[in-house]
């Protein structure tokens, strides 16, 4: 017979929180701990799930959240080296309006995991790299442009400026604890919360979108 699960309501916020007790919980605790690290020593890949509905939302959500807006255009190529029909290697490019082009690249196969983030501009480039633990931000005062040669109008010369390079200094914070306490907040004043439900739809929109790509691409690979 199963064991019933008991439900208790904790008056802590605004928005009544239900808490529930499952009876055994410290054995499941382990029993699934068990699980998650016998599957990560096993194998560096995750071949079960198609990788750019695993890894590549938080690149969509940052440019949904950078530029306001969503893709008007979107390509995507993959390839599946593990398990057939499951791309284990991704690569979409993403149009945006106002001519703003991104690339996102996926994989479970590379050695070494990289949160790596290149955002260039006409005046200035930056480079946000969440896996290194002093300098993950880099501000380069790099460009280029466009301009007259001799004085002719129509005759142009690319003009590359090289210029400092700036590393703010970037309080350490646990990401977590930070998504946790911007919820609560939200919960507790009625804020708009950062990521908004209609953004989390947006994104599953423009994942689906991804997919249907892939799968398109499949029926037109033909073997050389």
């Amino acid at each position: 017979m199963a064991k019933e699960m008991e439900i208790t309501v904790q008056p802590i916020f605004s928005t009544p929180l239900f808490a529930f007790m499952v009876p055994d919980h410290a054995a499941i605790n382990q029993t699934l701990s068990r699980a998650i690290l016998a599957r990560e020593a096993s194998t560096p890949a995750t071949p079960d799930y198609e990788v750019v509905g695993w890894s590549s939302p938080h690149d969509l959500s940052m440019l949904r959240y950078w530029l306001g807006a969503d893709p008007v255009a979107l390509v995507a190529r993959g390839q599946a080296y593990l398990k057939a029909g499951t791309e284990d290697v991704v690569f979409v490019t993403l149009n945006y309006p106002d001519r703003v082009l991104a690339s996102i690249h996926v994989s479970w196969l590379d050695p070494v995991k990289t949160r790596r983030v290149t955002v260039v501009g006409d005046r200035k480039m930056v480079v946000f790299d969440d896996t290194h633990t002093t300098e993950k931000l880099r501000i380069y005062d790099h460009g280029a442009d466009y301009q007259p040669r001799d004085g002719e109008f129509g005759n142009f010369i690319a003009a590359v400026r090289d210029g400092d390079i700036v590393i703010p200094r970037i309080e350490p914070t646990e990401p977590l604890r930070e998504e946790l306490a911007h919820f609560i907040e939200c919960v507790t004043t009625g804020r708009e919360p950062i990521a908004s439900g209609e953004d989390g739809t947006a994104i599953v929109r423009v994942l689906e979108w991804a997919e249907h790509e892939l799968l398109a691409s499949r029926a037109e690979t033909t073997p050389i």
